[in-house]
């Protein structure tokens, strides 16, 4: 199996075009900025409420950094994906006229809901029962609990909220998408998450929040349920606006990454601290970070697609067991995917992953997270009659293999992985 680049790149430029960038110019301007910049205004009341006097600078701990080598793994290099694979699930997302699915940007698991964040009119919110039973999608509009231009989306397990993130505003639901009120936010942001007691947010190089002052350049704000500041952390200089989907991942922590910063952070919400967890080490091939500057985004442009340079856009995901790690290299048109098991820190990965087509799906390269499983997109194809075979399937999930259609939304395979041995 092999991803190449222009599926991500696809992605990313429809990102941009939900958020009023145009195609021609998709690489050299700021997701987050088309966000946010320009369009709000906040009062001086807005700025009072942050509290931005008794904000604390909040430093990463980098005592206990692991370096985690990727060079190995760089090139066309195949890995043996599928005897990686311990165990797998089906849910086919159900099709009728009011539940098609557009390109997806984030998808998101709980015990009863499966909440999907696609580009339904530049930006649209499904829901679906764990089990992928059609629930609602939210309405489009500009009423109440309508979303028109959708950034983000949550879930608040402390409080059973579902949490959409529609600038200025925070919309709340109930878990099956009732609307309940929204909150205007004071600043704008790129990614968000709930933590106990409050919210992080990931915002990009400081653009669109001039009014924090002496915090406008920190990149990690950390606030309470009110949305008063407490925490700001991460300073980033302007960078190319060359962004990934997301920078926020949550486990029982959150991981914080960034576009062009080769390090991993950890932020415990229960004990307020930030630490340096992972530095990715892929030197031998890695884009200088001279070119990232906002300096010359053709030059950006021209180093990416003319050498054979990896770099590192903020993809990453995690689970209870396993982490995985995503690089990009335009001039290759692919992205490389490395395996990390946590426990013992042995790693796998390439930019090809083999794997037995009558065992299970195109399934390499996941998406998302549901405790100690990873979770893909698979689109329903002809070939997969093969899997008829798969000792990993249920009879019931190989009969709905059987009547789905190729036009059909897209399955979510959700894998588990075994221990990672030692890889040569």
């Amino acid at each position: 199996m092999k991803l190449p680049m222009r599926v991500f790149t696809k992605g990313i430029m429809n990102y941009l075009t939900k958020i009023g960038v145009g195609a021609a110019s998709c690489c050299c301007l700021s997701a987050c900025g088309g966000a946010f910049r320009g369009d709000v205004r906040f009062t001086e009341a807005d700025i009072a409420s942050l509290h931005l006097d008794s904000t604390q600078v909040l430093p990463a701990i980098d005592s206990a950094v692991v370096r985690v080598n990727l060079n190995p793994f760089l090139g066309n290099r195949e890995f043996d994906f599928g005897s990686l694979v311990n165990s797998m699930r089906l849910i086919p997302l159900e099709t009728n006229d009011n539940s098609l699915v557009a390109n997806i940007y984030k998808v998101l698991l709980t015990d009863k809901y499966i909440y999907i964040h696609d580009d339904f009119k530049r930006g649209g919110l499904i829901i679906f029962t764990a089990d992928g039973k059609f629930v609602r999608r939210i309405s489009h509009g500009g009423g109440p609990g309508e979303l028109y231009r959708l950034y983000d989306i949550d879930f608040d397990r402390e409080n059973q909220y579902l949490l959409a993130y529609q600038h200025p505003y925070l919309m709340y639901y109930t878990p099956d998408g009732q609307y309940l009120r929204q909150k205007k936010l004071p600043f704008g942001f790129y990614n968000f998450c709930a933590i106990p007691g409050g919210y992080a947010f990931k915002t990009m190089d400081g653009y669109g929040n001039e009014h924090l002052g002496t915090k406008k350049d920190y990149t990690l704000l950390v606030t309470d349920t009110t949305f008063r500041l407490k925490q700001a952390a991460l300073p980033s200089p302007r960078l190319v606006g060359f962004g990934g989907y997301h920078y926020l991942y949550k486990t029982s922590e959150v991981q914080v990454t960034a576009k062009f910063c080769d390090t991993v952070y950890t932020y415990k919400p229960l004990r307020g601290e930030l630490e340096a967890a992972y530095a990715l080490d892929y030197s031998d091939k890695k884009l200088p970070y001279s070119y990232c500057l906002d300096t010359n985004s053709n030059k950006f442009m021209d180093a990416i697609t003319q050498n054979d340079y990896y770099y590192f856009v903020g993809e990453y995901l995690e689970n209870n067991t396993h982490q995985v790690f995503f690089l990009r290299n335009d001039y290759r048109n692919q992205r490389t995917v490395i395996y990390r098991d946590k426990r013992t820190g042995e790693m796998t990965g390439g930019s090809n992953a083999n794997f037995d087509k009558n065992v299970i799906p195109p399934i390499a390269f996941p998406t998302a997270v549901y405790g100690d499983c990873f979770v893909s997109l698979h689109y329903p194809n002809p070939n997969d009659s093969c899997l008829q075979a798969s000792p990993l399937l249920s009879a019931e999930e190989k009969r709905a293999l059987l009547q789905l259609q190729e036009d059909d939304n897209p399955v979510l395979v959700s894998f588990a992985l075994k221990t990672i041995k030692d890889d040569e």
